[in-house]
């Protein structure tokens, strides 16, 4: 393989590399933002389920 090929696969492998990279902080914000709204949901039923009680 020429040097010219191998660095154009070194620079497609980086590309491919940073692309994993930014897909996975992206799955990950989506697991942490699903995370907060079920949380929220939690907390709205549980004070739901409170204010029925004290009734």
């Amino acid at each position: 393989m020429t040097e010219q090929n191998q660095s154009a696969n070194d620079r497609g492998r980086n590309m491919t590399k940073r692309g994993v990279e930014a897909t996975g902080d992206a799955a990950k914000n989506v697991i942490d933002t699903v995370e907060d709204v079920g949380k929220a949901a939690v907390d709205r039923i549980s004070n739901a389920v409170k204010d029925v009680t004290a009734r």
